[in-house]
C-alpha cells in the first residue's frame, strides 16, 4: 500500500513540475509578446501621431492643386518637414479612404501625419479666409484691380499674363481666399474650376452648332450689351442673326476690352483699329471673350429668344428697342435718343449735361449697336454719326 502511495505521489509531483514549467514558459511568452506589442504601438504612435523632429516655422500655407497625386503631396509635405515620410502619408491617406480635397490649407502648428491626412480628407483648411467678390461683367483687368485691393504684394502683371489665357472662363462669384492666396495660378485655377462647376450642366445638355469657345465669347458680348437681364436672350438672337448673314457684329462693348473706352469715347480711329476683337472691322465672332460671362448670359446664347431683328439700341433709361431694317432703326434712334438729347439740351444749362448721359464733344450718346450698313456715315453738327449709330468726335 505504501508503495502505491509513494508511486502516485512521485507521479503527481512530476506532473505538477511539468505543468508549472509550461505555465512559466507561456507566461514568459505572453509577457514578451505584450511588451513587444506595446513597443510597436509606441513606435506607431510616434510615427503617426507626433510631428517630425526638427525646426519648422509655423504657420504655413500649403497649396494642393487639382489632379495632384497623393505621392507628390506627400513628397512636398516631407520637404517642408510637416510629415516624417511620404509613405506614412500615403498609408494614412489610405486609412481615411484615399480622398484629398484640393485647395489652400493653413498649418498653424506641428501635428502628426495622421492628423494632416484627416484634415486633407475632410477639407479642414483651418484657414483665416478673406471674402473676395468678383461682380458680373468683370474682365481680367477689373479682377486685377480687385485683387490688388485685397492682397498685399499681388503681382498684377503676372496675373494678367495668366488670366488672359483663360479669359471668359474666370467665373464672377464670391470667393473665400486665404490672406496669402497662394499664387496667381491658384487664383486662376479656382475661378476656372468654379466656371466648370457652374456651367457643366449647360454645356452637357447643349445640342446646337456653336463650339464651347464661341458660346462663351458671344455670352461675353451679351453680358456687356444687355442693359437688363430680360434683354439677354433677345440680344443673343440679334447677334446670331448677324452671324448667319455674315454681317459684322459691330458692338461698341468690344472696345471696353480693346482700349477701355465706352461708346461715348470712341473715335473713327478706334473703329479702324486692327485689333482682332474689333467687331466693326472684322466679321464673325471675336477670337477671345471680351469679359467673363455669367451663367445667365451663357444660357441666353444657348437658348435665345426668337426674333428676326438685326439692330438694337438702348435709351438713357435702359430700355432696348429692336429693328428689322436700318431705316426702322434710325427712326427709333431719332425718337428715343436724339429727341431726348434735344429736349435735355433745351432745359438743362449748357454747363450741365442731362442726367444719365455722358459727354462727347458737346454731345451725348446712347448705345446703338450694330447698324451694319457699309456707308461712310453722316456728318451732323461736328459729330460723325456712323452707320452703327454710334456718335463719335469728328476728326
Amino acid at each position: 500500500m505504501r508503495h502505491y502511495i509513494a508511486v502516485i505521489s512521485e507521479r503527481f509531483l512530476r506532473v505538477r513540475a511539468v505543468f508549472f514549467s509550461h505555465v512559466a514558459w507561456h507566461t514568459g511568452v505572453w509577457c514578451y509578446g505584450a511588451a513587444g506589442f506595446l513597443f510597436l504601438l509606441a513606435c506607431l504612435a510616434i510615427l503617426f501621431l507626433f510631428p517630425p523632429l526638427g525646426s519648422v516655422r509655423y504657420p504655413q500655407v500649403f497649396i494642393i492643386s487639382k489632379g495632384e497625386t497623393v505621392r507628390a503631396i506627400g513628397e512636398d509635405l516631407r520637404q517642408r518637414n510637416v510629415v516624417n515620410s511620404p509613405s506614412l502619408f500615403i498609408l494614412s491617406n489610405y486609412i481615411f479612404g484615399g480622398r484629398i480635397v484640393w485647395g489652400s490649407y493653413h498649418f498653424n502648428k506641428a501635428r502628426g501625419v495622421l492628423f494632416h491626412a484627416h484634415g486633407l480628407y475632410v477639407g479642414d483648411q483651418n484657414m483665416p479666409l478673406r471674402k473676395v467678390t468678383i461682380p458680373e461683367q468683370s474682365d481680367a483687368y477689373a479682377m486685377a484691380d480687385i485683387f490688388e485691393k485685397h492682397f498685399s504684394g499681388f503681382d498684377r502683371t503676372v496675373f494678367l499674363e495668366t488670366a488672359l489665357k483663360h479669359h471668359g472662363y474666370l467665373y464672377p462669384d464670391t470667393y473665400l481666399f486665404s490672406h496669402t492666396y497662394g499664387s496667381v495660378d491658384h487664383l486662376v485655377e479656382i475661378m476656372t474650376e468654379t466656371f466648370n462647376q457652374r456651367t457643366f450642366d449647360l454645356f452637357d445638355a447643349y445640342t446646337g452648332d456653336l463650339s464651347r469657345d464661341e458660346i462663351v465669347t458671344l455670352a461675353s458680348i451679351v453680358e456687356l450689351e444687355a442693359s437688363r437681364f430680360s434683354d439677354r436672350r433677345k440680344i443673343a438672337q440679334v447677334l446670331l442673326n448677324r452671324l448667319a448673314i455674315n454681317m459684322p457684329l459691330q458692338v461698341d462693348v468690344s472696345f471696353l476690352f480693346i482700349e477701355d473706352k465706352n461708346t461715348f469715347q470712341l473715335s473713327r480711329d478706334d473703329l479702324d483699329s486692327d485689333d482682332p476683337s474689333n467687331t466693326y472691322k472684322y466679321a464673325g465672332i471675336p477670337p477671345i471673350p471680351i469679359t467673363n460671362p455669367s451663367r445667365a448670359s451663357i444660357e441666353a446664347v444657348m437658348n435665345p429668344e426668337a426674333t428676326d431683328a438685326l439692330y438694337f439700341l438702348a435709351d438713357f433709361y435702359g430700355n432696348t428697342y429692336y429693328s428689322k431694317t436700318f431705316a426702322e432703326h434710325l427712326r427709333k434712334k431719332a425718337r428715343y435718343i436724339d429727341s431726348v438729347r434735344r429736349d435735355a439740351a433745351d432745359t438743362v444749362p449748357t454747363t450741365q449735361e442731362p442726367s444719365g448721359t455722358e459727354v462727347l464733344d458737346k454731345e451725348s450718346g446712347a448705345s446703338s449697336e450694330g447698324l451694319g450698313e457699309q456707308s461712310g456715315g453722316a456728318v451732323n453738327d461736328g459729330v460723325v454719326v456712323l452707320p452703327s449709330g454710334s456718335t463719335i468726335v469728328r476728326e
